[in-house]
């Protein structure tokens, strides 16, 4: 190595790709780019629950934590990469900022009260349409957003697209070894009104005898788990599957599954790349906005009222109905952006091209 590419080496060689949220779960939807090009998981108190499971799951020494979440951007230096919608990156020379959020959803950004800035990012990487306009909601200024949008897509639809899972493969590792078809339900947080509470043993038993069930709680719901695998083992109940790990792939589930049933979770909009039937549930949800209806999952899928409907009887239409995959492909066109299976390359193309000019850009102000 001549001296001169040691020497910027040296002066560039602590510029890193930092990935930043609060909780363990909100990191899936980024995962695939640290699997790709590497760097670090950061969170900061009071997570230190994220520090440890991301640690477990990556190995020690893959996430920092800091201790006061103020002092992020006086401790890193690179790309702080947040899925998190904080206003705590002020802009400095040795970082740059790119939001990315944690999820596609009809979830509200920030309370009227609390607007996100647009002053805390230099990017927004946005998966499509519905991405952008949920933001606009949300911040401070909106022109100012459309200045430093970064278009790339749903990362986690590359690997539906281009189908690289097994579905006999998959089946076996979740202990599913019969031909039933497979239900996959995915409730949303019990806080904001999701259903896994209320609705965990009636929706077992309505579809128990015909479906293979999987379940796959919110992380922020551990608190009914243990009572949950306790319900299931005691009934003896070998046809479903309680899936609650953070770190699980939702697309190997999603391969396998011929419907969904969700709530309000950004789960659902996941599922539209599979093209399959999704039931959403009707309930009263909370810090929920109502998007335009062409980005509304509502207007496309099918409902179920816990007090009214015949769950298996809906969930056995569904599978039938012939008409529906082609208004979710409609609605999944609607709402993102490409849909051709490359967003992971896009994204870690442009994260690439970022860190490269700030290293750049500082060995050019070193040799001032």
């Amino acid at each position: 190595m001549s001296q001169k590419k040691m020497m910027k080496k040296n002066k560039t060689s602590k510029y890193n790709i930092y990935y930043f949220a609060n909780m363990a779960a909100q990191f899936l939807q980024i995962i695939p780019i640290y699997n790709k090009i590497g760097g670090y998981f950061i969170t900061a108190y009071p997570f230190f629950e994220t520090w440890i499971k991301m640690n477990l799951k990556f190995g020690l020494g893959s996430t920092k934590f800091v201790f006061k979440r103020e002092e992020i951007d006086k401790k890193i230096k690179g790309i702080l990469i947040s899925q998190s919608a904080t206003n705590l990156f002020p802009k400095t020379d040795n970082i740059i900022r790119v939001y990315t959020g944690h999820g596609v959803s009809d979830k509200q950004y920030e309370t009227p009260s609390r607007k996100l800035n647009a002053e805390s990012f230099d990017y927004f990487f946005l998966t499509g349409p519905k991405d952008l306009h949920r933001l606009e909601l949300a911040i401070d200024d909106v022109n100012q957003l459309h200045k430093k949008i970064v278009p790339i897509g749903m990362i986690r639809s590359d690997n539906i697209i281009n189908k690289i899972y097994d579905p006999i493969s998959i089946k076996e590792k979740y202990g599913i070894n019969n031909h039933k078809k497979i239900v996959l339900y995915t409730p949303t947080y019990k806080k904001d009104g999701g259903t896994l509470d209320f609705l965990f043993e009636k929706i077992i038993n309505e579809l128990k005898l015909e479906f293979n069930i999987i379940i796959r709680p919110h992380y922020y719901d551990k608190i009914l788990f243990k009572k949950h695998l306790k319900y299931i083992k005691i009934n003896k109940l070998n046809n479903v599957k309680y899936i609650y790990k953070f770190n699980t792939d939702l697309t190997e589930l999603f391969t396998i599954s011929d419907i969904l049933i969700g709530d309000r979770s950004s789960v659902d909009y996941d599922f539209v790349f599979t093209g399959k039937p999704i039931i959403r549930i009707k309930g009263n949800y909370i810090n929920y906005i109502k998007p335009p209806d062409i980005y509304d999952i509502n207007k496309y899928c099918f409902h179920y009222d816990p007090y009214k409907n015949n769950l298996l009887k809906l969930a056995k239409n569904a599978i039938d109905d012939k008409e529906y995959s082609k208004r979710i492909v409609e609605l999944r066109n609607n709402c993102f952006y490409f849909n051709d299976g490359k967003a992971l390359e896009r994204a870690c193309n442009k994260i690439n091209e970022l860190l490269e000019n700030l290293k750049e850009q500082k060995w050019n102000i070193n040799q001032l």
